[in-house]
């Protein structure tokens, strides 16, 4: 798979999921998430229309194209069931006990993304549906709306 140029042959990593997103950066509603959504709908039998929230179907997508396996994150629309997810196998982070690393999965309470860095009391993230488009954000480890941090057990990590 490739994307602005970069070649997108990934083997399912921390630093390779970060890099699939970032290579979206930019992808903008009305027609940059449609890729996003198709490919969420061929590979988990869904039929989604173009106007569902896209932020977790992102997440699946990226996973996906960095070669991450669905026993490590899931395909998941819904950000409950993604955390779900998460906290049934005992991989997630509790908000204010957790810092989070690379590749890890941010779940707000009506969103998720994955996180790039962290840096003190702020984590950086990419993210899809902020403000209709796929963007990065700096976001607080106290946040009233954080939930936790999904924790993929990656075969590799960076």
């Amino acid at each position: 798979t490739t994307g602005k140029g970069k070649d997108l042959s990934y083997a399912g990593g921390s630093k390779d999921i970060v890099e699939v997103g970032q290579s979206k950066l930019g992808a903008a509603e009305p027609d940059g998430d449609d890729e996003f959504i198709e490919f969420y709908n061929k590979t988990a039998g869904a039929s989604f229309g173009t106007d569902v929230a896209w932020c977790a179907i992102f997440v699946s997508w990226c996973a996906r194209n960095a070669g991450v396996d669905t026993s490590i994150i899931p395909n998941f629309a819904d950000c409950d069931d993604g955390w779900t997810f998460f906290q049934q196998g005992g991989s997630y982070g509790v908000k204010g006990s957790y810092i989070p690393k690379r590749g890890d999965l941010f779940f707000l309470s009506t969103h998720v993304g994955i996180v790039v860095d962290c840096n003190g009391d702020t984590y950086t993230t990419i993210e899809g549906n902020v403000s209709d488009e796929v963007g990065s954000l700096t976001r607080r480890l106290d946040d009233s709306n954080l939930i936790g941090f999904g924790i993929p057990k990656y075969t590799k990590t960076v």
